[in-house]
């Protein structure tokens, strides 16, 4: 008879369960389930992790994670970028080992997954926490660091796409944006146009918007297809 309480923690990890003796980290990556619209990634993601950051995936080596103050003794930290600006969506090792989260200390040491700090990162909601005190086990805790990759591209549910173009990329807007929006760039005369879409909400231009390799085929009245 399985162990209800560690199959769903297992399951709720994504990995499989295969038996109560083995930890989590020792299950092979199982199947994650969505269960809203806006959470199903429509995007292929390639089983070996790429190098730079692409149209799908965002790539953190490393990324500075922010402390979660209402948890006592360096317990709870949260991904931010740019702070302030929750992380949510991180490719788990599911999709390939590759895609692991790698932690590191202030002191740019790595925190091994097997560390008795007992620390796990949750992929969905860009959370790091620790079921022990990280600094009783000799860890800087003035930081904590990952390398990790975010999930960036497609996703099922509906995304906003706008019906003006502007003038240029520095005329992309920087306020009111939803992640999924959509933007043309205005036709210079050769019968081009260049399409950006919305992966930010605050920032920079180059933070906020990101080239989409994609052809424009019609502009009708304010609409566009691609």
């Amino acid at each position: 008879m399985a162990d209800k309480t560690d199959y769903s923690f297992k399951k709720l990890v994504g990995r499989e369960y295969t038996s109560n003796v083995k930890q989590w980290y020792e299950e092979f990556p199982g199947i994650l389930r969505y269960v809203h619209a806006s959470s199903v990634w429509i995007d292929d993601i390639a089983q070996v992790p790429p190098d730079e950051t692409t149209l799908t995936i965002r790539v953190y080596n490393t990324l500075t994670l922010v402390r979660d103050v209402t948890v006592s003794s360096y317990r709870s930290w949260k991904a931010e970028d740019p702070p302030a600006t929750r992380l949510y969506g991180f490719v788990s090792p599911s999709y390939g080992v590759g895609y692991t989260v790698r932690l590191y200390d202030n002191a740019d040491r790595e925190v091994p997954t097997t560390d008795g700090s007992s620390w796990l990162f949750d992929y969905d909601n860009g959370t790091l926490s620790f079921d022990n005190n990280p600094t009783n086990y000799g860890w800087n805790a003035a930081n904590f660091k990952i390398k990790a990759y975010l999930y960036i591209g497609n996703v099922l549910g509906p995304a906003k796409i706008w019906r003006g173009q502007v003038d240029d990329y520095s005329h992309l807007p920087l306020v009111g944006n939803t992640i999924g929006d959509v933007r043309p760039i205005a036709d210079r005369g050769d019968g081009k146009w260049a399409l950006y879409r919305c992966v930010a909400t605050t920032g920079p231009v180059s933070n906020q918007w990101q080239l989409l390799e994609a052809e424009l085929l019609e502009v009708d009245g304010g609409n566009f297809f691609r």
